[in-house]
């Protein structure tokens, strides 16, 4: 079995680090329609997520999930994502 080296096949990869990826994702929660809060943070090299949403938002964790995905790759997406509505409170 041979091997052929082509010059400037392999391509270098500029890494994140899990502070960028959590930033990004952070950011991109809070511009989300719907979205009041966000928080994001690694734990034993996962990303995860608290999103805090409007009490009328049709959000689930499952949709921002997959649409953090789609916009900032798998990187930049957390593995969970807590989902909390917010309640308004009676006069």
């Amino acid at each position: 079995m041979q091997f052929q080296l082509v010059q400037g096949a392999i391509e270098r990869r500029s890494e994140k680090t899990v502070a960028d990826s959590s930033c990004e994702a952070e950011a991109w929660f809070l511009n989300q329609p719907g979205v009041e809060g966000a928080e994001v943070w690694e734990s034993r090299g996962s990303l995860l997520a608290k999103v805090y949403v409007s009490e009328h938002a049709w959000l689930s964790a499952n949709d921002l999930k997959q649409a953090c995905h789609l916009a900032l790759g798998d990187e930049s997406t957390p593995k969970m994502i807590l989902l909390e509505r917010s309640r308004r409170k009676a006069a």
